[in-house]
């Protein structure tokens, strides 16, 4: 599901509904993951998990109590786009990978992706060819431990087939 906003053309005002649905898509992230645990054996990991999904819920009221303070619009679109969401997914995934081998190493890789093809993590949703050739530009053979991050962290959502085969152009 992706959030639409009626972005009120007068004063130019835009809503940041990628923002959003890069935290629906790590909250779904999260979901995913938590279905598989249980309480006993991963207390700590769930709390962990639970936190992410209040950082992102605590996003998401901040975007959209702050768009509704500067437009004073309250109008909401709900959609069922399934490559918004996708490519939300794709971009959340792929940017938890690169943070957890450091900021530099996050920002160096978005740098490059928009630099050499003008896209974002989320655009490699739809040219899973792009992020490959960075991470290996990066990282050489090592770019298969940020794929195998990516790829657990997609483990869930696998079954769709555009996810798989994202996996699987990455993977190369």
């Amino acid at each position: 599901m992706s959030v639409i906003f009626d972005n009120n053309k007068k004063n130019n005002e835009k809503f940041d509904d990628y923002q959003l649905n890069e935290y629906l898509s790590d909250i779904k992230i999260v979901v995913e993951l938590l279905k598989g645990r249980t309480l006993k054996r991963n207390g700590e990991k769930i709390q962990e998990h639970l936190s992410n999904i209040d950082k992102a819920l605590s996003g998401i009221m901040d975007l959209l109590v702050g768009y509704v303070e500067r437009t004073g619009k309250q109008e909401i679109f709900l959609t069922n786009d399934t490559t918004s969401d996708r490519k939300a997914l794709v971009g959340s995934a792929t940017k938890q990978a690169l943070l957890k081998m450091g900021e530099p190493i996050y920002e160096k890789a978005i740098e490059s992706l928009y630099r050499q093809y003008h896209c974002t993590l989320a655009d490699c949703f739809e040219h899973p060819e792009y992020l490959n050739k960075i991470l290996k530009e990066m990282f050489g053979v090592a770019h298969i431990v940020i794929v195998d991050s990516i790829k657990k962290q997609l483990e869930a959502f696998s079954y769709q087939k555009p996810i798989e085969q994202f996996l699987v152009v990455i993977s190369k």
